[in-house]
C-alpha cells in the first residue's frame, strides 16, 4: 500500500473519530439542558395535596439523576405531606414527576399514571404505574437503574416504616422497565447511588 493511500485512510479515520466525539459531546450537552417543570405536573401535585388531609409542610429529600457520573443528587423540597404512607408516596412521586427545580432531569415521564400504591405489613411498598412508562422512558442500563433508585430512595427516605419498593406496570409484575433492570424483585434503598 502506498504512503498516499495510508495517509488518506488515516485522515478518514481521524475525521470519523472527530465527528463521533463531537456528536457524542453534543448529545450529552443537549440531554443535560434543564427542563422547566411543566404546569400540568405542578397542578397535579397541588390538586392531590388539597385532596388529602395534608399536615404542616415538611422538608423532604427527592433524588434526581445528576448530569454526569451515573449517580443521584439530593434535592430538598418542602411539601405538606399526607398522614398515610400511600398518600405520602403519591405526593413524593408527583414531586418527582414535576421534576427538579435545579435543572436535573426527571425519571418519571409526564404522561405516566400512578394507578395505585399500597404498603404491606412487612414494609414493602408497591407502586403501580400505567403502561405508558416504557413508551416515555429513555432506556439503557444506567437510565433504568437511576430511575429505579430515584423512586426507591425518595420513597424510603421519606416514608417510615418502608423497607423496600416493588414497581408494577398495569397491576402486573414485569421483567424490566425497558429491557435492562430486573423488576421481578423488590428494591431496598441504596445510598451508594447518591452523590
Amino acid at each position: 500500500m502506498s504512503t498516499g493511500m495510508k495517509l488518506l485512510i488515516l485522515s478518514v479515520l481521524a475525521v470519523s473519530l472527530g465527528s463521533f466525539l463531537y456528536l457524542r459531546s453534543l448529545t450529552r450537552r443537549l440531554s443535560e439542558m434543564p427542563e422547566l417543570p411543566p404546569a400540568e405536573a405542578r397542578t397535579e401535585l397541588r390538586e392531590f395535596i388539597l385532596e388529602v388531609n395534608s399536615s404542616e409542610p415538611e422538608t423532604v429529600d427527592l433524588y434526581f439523576p445528576a448530569p454526569l457520573g451515573g449517580r443521584l443528587r439530593k434535592e430538598e423540597r418542602t411539601l405538606p405531606l399526607a398522614p398515610t404512607a400511600p398518600d405520602r408516596a403519591t405526593q413524593l412521586l408527583l414531586a418527582l414527576k414535576e421534576g427538579s427545580r435545579s435543572g436535573l432531569r426527571s425519571v418519571i415521564p409526564l404522561r405516566i399514571e400512578i394507578r395505585a400504591i399500597f404498603l404491606t405489613t412487612d414494609g414493602t411498598l408497591y407502586v403501580d404505574f400505567g403502561n405508558t412508562f416504557p413508551a416515555g422512558f429513555s432506556s439503557g442500563i444506567e437510565a433504568e437503574t437511576l430511575a429505579v433508585y430515584s423512586i426507591v430512595n425518595t420513597l424510603a427516605v421519606n416514608i417510615r416504616p418502608l423497607r423496600q419498593v416493588r414497581i408494577l406496570l398495569e397491576g402486573k409484575e414485569v421483567e424490566t422497565l425497558a429491557g435492562h433492570v430486573d423488576l421481578t424483585r423488590a428494591y431496598p434503598p441504596d445510598p451508594r447511588w447518591v452523590e
